[in-house]
């Protein structure tokens, strides 16, 4: 159900802005209609409410709307100026008439070929313009989209944008609305390094956008589930059809180009958003856009099968060549255990003698085996006193992060029996537990089995495990928004960890979520 928009709580008038009527609902806040009293003119002023999520970051917000406001493009709605008020902030905007791009699939189902193409080209050329000034999006949508009575596409909401490191003006690389770890956006729409917590570049907004022109051409996001936690599994896991199995007839080009820019890793993408507008250009019959990008809106399409523009070409069919070579990209689950003795008075974690170390791990191999078999995970690699498990090889499921949790709770309850079976007496024995969601690779060769490499997912766990408690799990960023439905977490302090280039966002897992208590 949307959110109704309570009228009666608006003020009369913001500044000079007179407000008049509500007009929709943006991710932070109500948008309303108002007339500009110095200009003359009606404006879309966007309510930031005071009690947002995002009061604590308010300065870093004005910031990044500032930055927003320096784009001057014809698909990007124009912002116009920013007012501070006790009741929240106001962002004052270009009034865009027409519908969303949302809306135009709800009523009239799939758009033609021409007309998605040549939104494409309208969206991508704003896309480059913004990314050009250091400015990304990161909440692009078909919501966020309007499309004029003229047929022009507007991109919408620059709220949740970020400044690039190296953008004008000495602007400070702190104006950021997110900070490590933290997941802003829209759930089914966001890329894969988005879902992950991880830093962000211009073609994080590529992957919405391939998100977006595959939604406006069957119907239906391809990653829209019934949850954000089960989109979020989606978008880093699943592959959808090709749009030539979807939708037959779309050109291949274009079914091409919209497979690559929703490649999971991000090397695989166009590398930039000139790269697309320039390849949508190829698609029109019309000449690619010029440097500035500026002539996006282009004449009504011939769709001959062109071929695909030489840079996306050159960008591509490597890309394909390389993920060969090296092998696949699957999300995987990790879970490093480390085996400690209990001190006998205080209960701290203490190593185990070399000579005790080698019973013991073969007793806890034994354990893990079986608690593996019953989550459907795969024991992993050993190293000293730590084991590794795997969730999400060689099979993946949605619920990869789901189940490693579960396993982890059940090996640190019974990590009692351990001890209980050798030589050297009951040793009070325990285990330290983290866990962490990211890409792995699986190595295919001719004539061979596959082989997992989980690369530097093996050094963040096994750092983040040497902070963990005895008996306490600690999780990433990463693997938090696939679990937090179904286990109460609490945050912690972001930590340096090996493998990782900048700080992670951790919690510790307290308990788990009654499913009766879930709906209340």
């Amino acid at each position: 159900m949307e959110p109704r928009l309570d009228e009666t709580a608006r003020p009369e008038r913001v500044g000079p802005y007179r407000l008049t009527e509500p007009i929709g609902r943006g991710g932070m806040g109500t948008v309303w209609r108002a007339w500009d009293e110095r200009l003359k003119r009606q404006v879309a002023i966007k309510h930031i409410r005071a009690d947002t999520r995002l009061t604590a970051l308010r300065q870093r917000l004005w910031r990044e709307a500032q930055a927003a406001a320096r784009l001057n493009h014809p698909a990007i709605v124009h912002i116009y100026d920013l007012v501070e008020d006790p009741a929240g902030d106001w962002i004052v905007m270009e009034l865009v008439e027409g519908k969303t791009l949302r809306d135009l699939v709800e009523e009239q189902g799939p758009l033609p070929f021409a007309r998605a193409i040549r939104l494409g080209l309208d969206i991508a050329a704003g896309l480059a313009e913004a990314h050009s000034r250091g400015v990304l999006h990161r909440d692009l949508k078909a919501s966020n989209v309007m499309v004029t009575p003229s047929g022009q596409a507007k991109i919408l909401d620059f709220g949740l944008a970020k400044q690039l490191p190296g953008g004008e003006e000495g602007e400070d690389q702190e104006a950021s609305i997110s900070v490590p770890g933290t997941i802003i956006g829209t759930s089914y729409a966001m890329s894969p390094e988005q879902a992950l917590g991880q830093a962000l570049d211009a073609r994080s907004d590529l992957f919405s956008l391939g998100s977006l022109l595959y939604e406006i051409l069957t119907g239906e996001p391809p990653f829209r589930a019934a949850n954000p936690p089960a989109s979020l599994a989606l978008i880093l896991s699943h592959r959808p059809p090709s749009l030539e199995e979807v939708r037959p007839g779309v050109p291949r080009e274009l079914s091409a180009l919209i497979n690559g820019l929703l490649e999971k890793d991000r090397r695989f993408r166009p590398q930039s958003a000139r790269e697309v507008a320039e390849a949508l250009a190829g698609l029109t019959g019309a000449s690619a856009p010029g440097k500035d990008l500026e002539g996006s809106t282009v004449v009504e399409p011939s769709l001959a099968r062109r071929p695909m523009s030489a840079t996306y070409r050159s960008a591509s069919s490597p890309g394909r060549e390389r993920r060969r070579k090296i092998g696949e990209h699957r999300l995987l689950t990790v879970v490093c255990c480390g085996l400690v003795r209990l001190g006998e008075a205080s209960g701290e974690a203490e190593f185990l003698d070399p000579e005790d170390l080698s019973e013991a791990m073969a007793a806890f191999q034994i354990l893990a085996g079986e608690v593996c078999d019953r989550f459907s995970g795969r024991s992993g690699a050993t190293l000293g006193h730590r084991l590794w498990l795997y969730f999400g090889y060689p099979q993946a499921r949605e619920d990869d992060a789901w189940r490693a949790v579960q396993a982890a709770r059940e090996l640190a309850a019974r990590s009692g029996e351990i001890g209980s079976g050798l030589p050297w007496g009951r040793p009070r024995l325990g285990l330290r537990i983290a866990v962490h969601t990211g890409l792995a690779v699986v190595s295919i060769r001719p004539g061979q089995e596959a082989t997992l490499q989980p690369g530097p997912l093996l050094d963040i766990t096994a750092g983040l495990q040497d902070l963990a408690p005895a008996g306490g799990i600690l999780v990433t960023a990463a693997s938090r928004p696939l679990i937090a439905r179904a286990f109460t977490l609490e945050e912690l302090p972001a930590v340096r960890l090996p493998g990782s280039e900048e700080p992670v966002a951790i919690a510790r897992v307290v308990r788990e979520v009654d499913p009766r208590q879930e709906g209340e």
